[in-house]
């Protein structure tokens, strides 16, 4: 079983940064540790009594099996005892909700769920929020909002903390210390730092110095590690394949290029920026394009059958 001293250096550094801070971003690559480092802070804000009872709110596979498992497999962690909400039906969430453990897991789609199950009686006095840019936008973030002041200490955990640009910033800003890095309302922030899309679909950062800015407003509350800097990993092999696209996908893909949006079923997909737009061309040739409510929208299964057959084949 490992130990806490088999933590390494950059987690305890990012150890270090939770503590001084209080409420902040984890923005680590995948692969640095942001669970055990997020968990190992609360326990110490637990055995202190600094934070009663933690809430971990995570993607629904993710909140089902990884973070049991990385509570279990920790010697310092795996004495603190957890409550289980996912994959129940009301009335057994409900059950293992009163119950009140040391950390208490949730999957981030039944979050307003809990939070207006306990309203004014919010008992979580610390927060860990997994992929948290799914959790600071839209409904579930003006949700999060209504409990914030009964939370002392906010742990916001990301592999990508801005996927479609630095709008997504405001939201993880505003639940680490209320409004003191980019402002208390969306508005003001769009208003300051985007002009609207050309097209007339979402917005887009001013200018280069506009975007330092906010990266150095948020320098203060983030925490940025990239996986080279810390892992020594093997050397890539690349293998390119071609995989050609029927022609109609194609042209689907060139209209998406050239005019920044896509036509789905129910709506239209917008890249707000070229950044946005290389991501979502990505994702396009992997056959499925995530919307801003980071709905899925399939296309093709043209890579994943070459993939397929590659893997028959070796």
């Amino acid at each position: 079983m490992l130990k806490e001293s088999d933590l390494n250096s950059y987690q305890l550094d990012a150890l270090d940064f939770l503590e001084r801070k209080g409420s902040a971003l984890l923005a680590l690559d995948l692969g640095l540790g942001k669970s055990v480092i997020s968990a190992t802070y609360n326990r110490r804000l637990l055995c202190t009594t600094k934070a009663l009872h933690c809430l971990i709110v995570a993607p629904k596979k993710v909140a089902l099996n990884t973070w049991p498992d990385e509570l279990s497999k920790w010697e310092h962690l795996k004495d603190f005892t957890v409550s289980q909400m996912t994959g129940l039906d009301p009335a057994g969430r409900a059950v293992a909700a009163r119950s009140l453990k040391d950390f208490n897991i949730i999957n981030r789609e039944n979050l307003m769920w809990l939070i207006n199950f306990w309203k004014k009686e919010w008992p979580y006095d610390s927060i860990i929020l997994d992929e948290a840019k799914w959790c600071c936008t839209g409904s579930t973030f003006k949700q999060l909002r209504k409990v914030r002041k009964y939370i002392e200490y906010v742990t916001l955990l990301s592999g990508t903390p801005a996927p479609n640009g630095h709008m997504d910033l405001f939201g993880m800003a505003w639940m680490c210390n209320q409004g003191e890095s980019l402002g208390t309302h969306i508005s003001h922030y769009r208003s300051k730092y985007f002009n609207r899309h050309p097209m007339g679909f979402g917005y887009k950062i001013k200018n280069k110095e506009v975007e330092r800015e906010i990266n150095e407003k948020m320098q203060d509350i983030a925490l940025y590690m990239a996986v080279d800097d810390h892992l020594d990993l093997p050397p890539f092999v690349p293998r390119m394949t071609m995989v050609t696209l029927p022609d109609k996908m194609w042209s689907d893909y060139e209209r998406f290029k050239d005019d920044f949006i896509m036509e789905v079923s129910g709506g239209v997909i917008v890249a707000d920026s070229s950044a946005i737009l290389s991501n979502k061309l990505l994702q396009f040739c992997s056959g499925n394009v995530y919307d801003e409510e980071r709905n899925v929208h399939h296309f093709h299964t043209v890579k994943l059958g070459k993939l397929e057959e590659k893997v028959k084949n070796t």
